[in-house]
């Protein structure tokens, strides 16, 4: 680190940005309040949806950002750019740090026209814009991708939280002279989210847990129907859900929910701001995903001791070794198998859950990313055009 002031972080000004406040603070506080220590002053802008209060207690400037999750009102899509672009010009942003496809492209956008060098994006998955399959995504796709690749370059970093998606970034030729780090994905605090003994499999059988946004891609409509494949064999079990209900168009809404209730298919928890009680009622995580970046939740579950029952798929794949059963992506029948295993042999429940928790002290631990994000970080120089790091 260089002796001169100026060149440290902690004279610096960094600017985050995600597309929500409530992921924000509840996948990356530990890392944000990491952040704070090292810069001069954080500021971070996040659209507004409650979670704004909890955001500020971490000891970071909130503003709030005109943008929506979804969608592609091009007009409201080009005030969101000039937002950015207004922020960091009057904050004298030296270093943005972007979560999430759309504020990681409209960031860079703002930043490109600033003339501040110094572009930090963790890509958290590819979602609708990389890997959709409608003819509206492929359009779109076309569109931005030449975008995507003047954007990042010499002198900025990606984080990603598998080797498969940053192989999909260099494929198409984005982030070329980019730094390009593959990281633990989050980072859990494993004392918060503490080993919590598995409750005895009663004459119910075994309840297995999902927890996340209640999305068709994140393979429910499957897991409703290997619940409904195993129901008819006369398994006993129940299948819980537990996430809110999405304004994207491949949300399950909840009418549709309500009908899986009546159907005694599902049990719908609806949303909490802790999800630990209901990782502790369980005895198996999961999660049939077509596709993560790392599953939060699943590593939540792991740490409290919770074998993972996934598909094997990037993201997802990474998070089960000895600890879990992957199966294809998209097929119930094979999902199905899977659960029928565990509820046939309760024993692998604790077989699993003892082995999630190690893997999660061994390998995604919240210390362990912070270290990985902390070591990547740019510090900004005054002149803007050095390439070293703190």
């Amino acid at each position: 680190m260089s002796d001169n002031n100026s060149n440290r972080r902690g004279d610096q000004v960094l600017v985050i940005s995600h597309n929500t406040s409530q992921y924000l603070f509840l996948h990356y506080q530990g890392l944000v309040r990491e952040l704070v220590r090292q810069y001069k002053k954080v500021i971070c802008l996040t659209p507004v949806d409650g979670w704004e209060h909890e955001l500020k207690q971490l000891g970071i400037q909130h503003i709030a950002l005109n943008m929506q999750q979804h969608g592609l009102n091009v007009l409201r899509e080009i005030g969101a750019i000039l937002q950015y672009r207004d922020v960091y010009k009057i904050n004298n942003a030296d270093v943005v740090f972007n979560f999430s496809i759309k504020p990681i492209l409209y960031g860079a956008i703002a930043a490109k026209l600033l003339g501040i060098k110094h572009r930090v994006a963790m890509v958290t998955g590819l979602g609708y814009l990389f890997i959709g399959s409608s003819l509206l995504a492929k359009l779109v796709r076309i569109a931005l991708m030449p975008l995507y690749r003047k954007l990042y370059g010499l002198g900025d970093v990606m984080f990603f939280q598998n080797r498969d998606d940053q192989q999909v970034f260099e494929s198409l030729g984005i982030g070329r002279l980019a730094n390009k780090e593959v990281i633990s994905g989050t980072g859990v605090d494993t004392a918060y989210f503490n080993q919590k003994p598995i409750p005895p499999v009663g004459i119910e059988g075994p309840i297995f847990l999902y927890v996340g946004r209640m999305l068709r891609d994140k393979g429910l409509w499957e897991l409703v129907e290997a619940v409904r494949l195993l129901k008819s064999r006369g398994k006993q079990f129940k299948c819980q859900l537990l996430g809110p209900v999405d304004s994207s168009p491949a949300s399950i809404q909840s009418d549709e929910l309500g009908r899986l209730e009546d159907q005694q298919l599902v049990e719908y928890l609806g949303e909490t701001r802790d999800v630990r009680p209901y990782i502790e009622r369980s005895h198996i995580f999961v999660l049939p995903s077509y596709r993560e970046g790392l599953p939060r939740a699943a590593l939540e579950a792991m740490s409290m001791g919770r074998g993972v029952i996934t598909t094997d798929v990037p993201g997802c794949k990474e998070v089960v070794k000895d600890n879990g059963l992957l199966v294809p992506a998209r097929e119930a029948e094979a999902l199905a198998s899977a659960m029928g295993k565990v509820i046939d042999k309760p024993s692998l429940i604790q077989q699993y859950g003892e082995r999630s928790r190690e893997l999660v002290k061994q390998e995604y631990e919240l210390g362990i990313v912070i270290e990985q994000v902390s070591k990547a970080m740019p510090c900004a120089y005054t002149e803007r055009r050095s390439l070293k790091k703190c």
